[in-house]
């Protein structure tokens, strides 16, 4: 059974190894006449949602740097989580993605690039993982994204106090809504970045956060990525079927806009169930929708909070340790691990 995939990023080339493990004959067609070059992705992921994706990269060989840990600003109260090992590595996206194109070649996968498709009536089996603007949802009137950040970054000379911590900062009069980072790539330099939800103006808030850390970028890399999930992600017309995986699927974490580990772990159930679309919708929803959601809400509360409110529930988390739960309990990917009901009560009452 043929599956043509649409776009050779991390959820296309996961999907196609699966689709090929599971004994079917994917073919990827891929616009652009390279794959790898995502400048605009900072590489920053989990160790825990690393290990998940094992069976596709090993991942290992690909680490530039690693961090136990973030210093986050929540407009100027400032909270450490730190745990004793490491805790999420910096990977270049070209090296990601490259790794993900030879393991996918040398599985037999048949990859055609600079291979641009916008009629899909030919293909009867069809996963679109081609990103936020996806022409597969366009062409078979997927429910579109609700919601997008604009992101803009840039590397440059930068010295952090602490190269193993992760700078994080929330102050919503100059990221209207998302937030700011800094990445140490190395003791000398770091990727500098922020986001805004739109429609607000993403050059306005790297502007002013620019201004605020005391940097002058040279070189600045935009982009958009999707916050929510398509209310629908999966379709069967006829004897034609098609799937939406990653970016195109909206399946990104919210609080910070990373999809590989999650749109990686849906790319792998894609290429198991593509001949039955609704049992991949029912799937990767039981197994994921839910930690989806928390990141949705967690982003949603922090971009309706004043700064003084921001200010007031970083000075809480300190106040009652709730830095140190975090540290010893918390998971980038999954904030059900920090649910508790009687801290939660805490805060409500504490913060409202």
């Amino acid at each position: 059974m043929d599956v043509s995939i649409i776009g050779a990023g991390p959820a296309g080339l996961i999907s196609s190894i699966s689709a090929q493990r599971n004994n079917l004959n994917p073919c990827i067609y891929e616009e652009h006449n390279f794959c790898g070059k995502r400048e605009n992705c900072s590489g920053l992921f989990s160790k825990t949602g690393l290990e998940t994706l094992t069976e596709f990269i090993d991942y290992k060989k690909l680490i530039k740097n690693s961090f136990n840990g973030a210093i986050i600003d929540f407009a100027g109260e400032k909270i450490i989580i730190e745990k004793k090992e490491d805790v999420a590595y910096l990977i270049p996206r070209e090296k990601l993605d490259g790794a993900l194109y030879s393991n996918a070649k040398g599985e037999g996968v048949n990859i055609k690039l600079n291979k641009r498709i916008t009629d899909f009536s030919g293909f009867e089996t069809i996963i679109g993982a081609d990103g936020p603007n996806s022409q597969v949802a366009t062409y078979f009137k997927f429910p579109k994204i609700e919601k997008f950040v604009a992101t803009a970054k840039t590397r440059i000379r930068y010295s952090c106090p602490d190269t193993k911590k992760v700078y994080l900062y929330y102050a919503n009069k100059i990221f209207n809504g998302f937030f700011g980072w800094v990445i140490p790539q190395n003791e000398e330099e770091c990727e500098i970045g922020c986001g805004a939800i739109l429609p607000n103006n993403i050059k306005e808030s790297f502007d002013r956060f620019s201004k605020k850390i005391g940097i002058c970028p040279e070189k600045i890399l935009y982009s958009i990525i999707p916050i929510k999930p398509r209310k629908k992600t999966a379709m069967q017309l006829g004897e034609k079927k098609i799937i939406l995986v990653g970016d195109a699927a909206g399946q990104v974490k919210s609080t910070t806009g990373g999809g590989v580990i999650f749109g990686g772990n849906c790319a792998k159930i894609a290429g198991i169930y593509n001949q039955n679309p609704l049992e991949y919708e029912k799937v990767w929803r039981k197994k994921f929708e839910f930690e989806l959601k928390l990141h949705s809400f967690a982003q949603s509360f922090l971009e309706k909070q004043s700064d003084q409110r921001l200010s007031q529930i970083g000075n809480f988390i300190k106040k009652y340790d709730f830095d140190l739960y975090i540290s010893e309990n918390g998971d980038m990917d999954r904030p059900s691990k920090l649910m508790n009901a009687g801290l939660i009560s805490h805060f409500i009452k504490n913060i409202f």
